[in-house]
């Protein structure tokens, strides 16, 4: 994966990082609509599996870098 692709998981981390913040921050003021609630467990999900995606790259990386080097 090139860098292109590395941000934009990076991009799209922030993004969804934000938008929980914002959320949080609402519910500690006022209790969330239902739509607010499941928008929050759909930004957590694909948040999990970005970072999934993010720590795969990863470690193929170092098993390509390990086996060349070996």
């Amino acid at each position: 994966m090139g860098k292109h692709i590395s941000g934009h998981y990076k991009k799209e981390s922030k993004d969804i990082l934000n938008k929980l913040d914002e959320l949080d921050k609402k519910a500690e003021i006022t209790p969330l609509q239902p739509v607010e609630i499941d928008l929050k467990h759909v930004l957590n999900e694909r948040l999990a599996e970005l970072l999934r995606e993010e720590e795969l790259k990863w470690y193929q990386r170092a098993k390509v870098k390990k086996s060349t080097s070996g």
